[in-house]
């Protein structure tokens, strides 16, 4: 069912996905201190969906991670307070990086280019990593190199999650068919939009480059004054257009 008929049930599943997707992790530092793929799913789910409930899901993951991180530590079912001792500081971790990463798309430029993108990616993934790691290990968390090694999860976590949706918005979305339509879905109104506006710019500036390759092929050649007056202006006008966009 879709989440228009049934938009309560949406963020549900998202967490459960998300929950699902923790569960591939490796440990740094501690036993318990994990990097997991979970955080990759939310970006990409909150990256893909028109309509995202950001704190609803991540509240529910954190939830859900908490639990299985404690059921899974102990290997039989535990009392609320030792699921609580154990799993707290990844819980923390969730419910940071959800509000941290809201923030920088609700009220940031974060969207209409890559390199913002990243940005916006790697600054909730350090911070709530930082956070993470100070509930377990205290003061040693300053460390130089324990702080280097965070950021660097979070550059390479944050890479793979924008990899993964520049080829979802350039090669699986565009293709997905729209069910009773008959036609080619182009993305939803936030993948479409988000980028359009640097696709349009780099498109003014190859056409651009090729109207001046053009004049300068036709002044190589016999041309009329016409033509070589038409080819001049034109590329001169992109070239401005091209100017004015950036």
């Amino acid at each position: 069912m879709s989440d228009r008929t049934r938009p309560s049930a949406a963020p549900l599943i998202y967490g459960l996905l998300v929950i699902a997707a923790a569960q591939l992790r490796i440990s740094l530092f501690t036993e318990h201190f994990v990097v997991s793929a979970g955080i990759i799913l939310f970006a990409l789910l909150m990256l893909i969906l028109d309509e995202f409930a950001t704190l609803p899901v991540v509240f529910i993951s954190a939830t859900g991670v908490m639990v299985t991180r404690a059921l899974v530590s102990s290997g039989s079912l535990v009392a609320p307070a030792q699921i609580w001792t154990v799993g707290m500081p990844e819980f923390v971790f969730y419910i940071a990086y959800g509000v941290v990463i809201y923030l920088m798309f609700h009220y940031g430029k974060a969207e209409g280019s890559y390199v913002r993108t990243f940005f916006a990616l790697i600054v909730p993934d350090f911070v709530a990593n930082i956070i993470e790691i100070y509930i377990r290990i205290g003061a040693d968390a300053g460390q130089a190199g324990i702080i280097l090694t965070l950021l660097a999860v979070a550059a390479v976590r944050s890479s793979i999650i924008l990899a993964i949706y520049a080829v979802l918005l350039h090669y699986v979305l565009p293709a997905i068919k729209i069910p009773g339509d008959g036609g080619v879905r182009r993305g939803d109104r936030k993948t479409e939009a988000a980028y359009t506006k640097e696709a349009g710019d780099i498109s003014l500036q190859h056409a651009a480059e090729h109207a001046a390759a053009l004049y300068r092929e036709l002044e190589s050649v016999p041309a009329s004054r016409e033509i070589l007056d038409q080819a001049q202006k034109l590329a001169a006008d992109l070239k401005k257009a091209a100017g004015e966009a950036e």
